[in-house]
């Protein structure tokens, strides 16, 4: 089966739209519309020619406090989901996989008394995700998942849920929810996927709080506690969040960039010196390349749309007068912290199209362009780059502060370091359980990490 896509008139509007269901469509090149407004186009569109499909939503990603919502194809032995507009059913781009999914729920049409909606004791304050009374928990029929039991502590009489939280951006989202047995101070948890680490949590002066252990399930369906063993650990750091797999898709489609030169402007005719074949890394690189002579004008053209650069300089290993020094590679460990000092050559951007993202200095901005010209004004031999592509700068940055924690039962510090080189080492830390590296200078993007063999593993991740 074929769903066509649909190609959007995308206009950049600031302005934010109420969620109006199939009506959405009347504000359909307005970029601010979500998938959640997608899916109410496109699901109604289907369901009025007779092809069944449902809504299903993740509250939370497993390593960020975003949501998405899929249109579910339903046949007769299962529901095939596809993100709506952009894909067909059973195609998922890599960035919207189950895997980093915490739960999955279904939007009905009929009332569901299963639900925070009507469980909750009066007065007891719910999440506005669960705040529905047509919703559905489907996390089972997407992925592997086990029913756990969890001892809590005592809680409050007026409280007749927890919840399975997620430790994202600095605190504990709630992904699921379980009926407090008062009696035993245990609460069971329907449909939690295999593989992921949470804590039970409740509401306490409408603040919600851990109220148990940090665990993490398996296949078998039993709980691993997370917790601190009487060791001492050194950690070496170079990260305070995981590499996004969206991201990584962007560097994948800059494979078969081509780099040529010319001394025409035209491009008639150009050298090919060199093509792309390794997949960028998030941080700066260097691509080296044969080139016997000396050109005014370097090109650069992506294979698909874009080139996603966030920083890109044409390089040289000599000191001259319309360069200046390059920026430096990052140094990840204390015994690569001595490298050759390069320089970059200044140029002009040529073309019909184009922007100085590329070269602005700032690694959160990219290009958009699919082609890079650049003049030098007079011809110079370039046979080195230095590319940072696309990325949210979530490594180590020289200059700002950190401070790290580790979980027992609550974070606690370590202690504070100011970064001087990409990486952040501190000795004699509790071993065995969670860790939590906060950035004080900028940024939220954080994500709590176990160190297993010397090296981050990042929740849930």
């Amino acid at each position: 089966m074929w769903v066509n896509n649909f190609y959007w008139d995308w206009e950049n509007n600031d302005v934010e739209l109420p969620d109006l269901g199939f009506y959405n469509i009347f504000f359909w090149n307005n970029s601010k519309l979500t998938c959640a407004h997608h899916l109410a186009i496109e699901g109604q569109i289907l369901r009025s020619v007779g092809i069944p499909v449902i809504e299903i939503y993740t509250p939370k990603w497993r390593t960020n406090n975003l949501g998405h919502s899929w249109c579910g194809l339903l046949t007769d032995k299962a529901i095939v989901p596809f993100s709506p507009i952009y894909q067909n059913p059973g195609s998922i781009k890599i960035e919207h996989g189950f895997d980093k999914a915490s739960k999955f729920y279904m939007k009905t049409f009929a009332v569901n008394t299963n639900t925070p909606y009507f469980l909750k004791n009066e007065g007891e304050l719910i999440p506005n995700e669960f705040n529905s009374p047509c919703i559905n928990d489907v996390t089972d029929l997407l992925v592997n998942t086990h029913d756990i039991k969890m001892d809590i502590s005592e809680a409050p009489k007026n409280n007749n849920l927890c919840y399975f939280c997620l430790f994202i951006y600095r605190k504990w989202e709630p992904v699921g929810w379980g009926i407090i047995n008062h009696e035993d101070e245990t609460v069971t948890f329907k449909n939690i996927p295999d593989g992921i680490a949470g804590i039970p949590c409740i509401y306490e002066n409408n603040i919600l709080k851990p109220c148990g252990k940090l665990i993490q399930t398996n296949s078998s369906g039993l709980c691993i506690p997370i917790e601190p063993t009487n060791e001492k650990c050194n950690i070496h750091l170079i990260r305070k969040y995981p590499p996004k797999a969206g991201l990584k898709s962007f560097n994948d489609e800059v494979l078969g960039t081509l780099i040529e030169a010319s001394n025409n402007s035209n491009f008639q005719p150009s050298v090919k010196l060199s093509t792309l074949t390794d997949t960028l890394l998030p941080y700066f690189q260097d691509h080296s390349f044969r080139n016997d002579h000396s050109y005014r004008y370097y090109r650069l053209t992506a294979p698909g749309y874009s080139l996603h650069f966030a920083e890109l300089e044409f390089l040289t290993d000599k000191k001259c007068i319309n360069a200046s020094k390059a920026t430096p590679l990052p140094v990840f460990n204390s015994s690569d912290t001595v490298k050759q000092q390069f320089y970059k050559f200044h140029g002009k951007l040529i073309g019909e199209r184009k922007d100085s993202l590329a070269f602005d200095g700032k690694p959160l901005t990219f290009t958009y362009q699919k082609e890079l010209t650049i003049d030098f004004g007079k011809t110079e031999k370039i046979n080195q780059l230095r590319i940072l592509p696309r990325n949210a700068d979530n490594g180590i940055v020289p200059g700002n502060t950190y401070e790290l924690f580790y979980w027992n039962d609550n974070w606690i510090s370590v202690g504070e370091k100011v970064a001087v080189y990409n990486f952040l080492n501190f000795e004699g830390v509790t071993a065995g359980t969670l860790y939590w590296l906060k950035n004080k200078t900028i940024g939220q993007e954080e994500q709590a990490f176990f160190y297993r063999d010397g090296k981050q593993i990042f929740m849930n991740d």
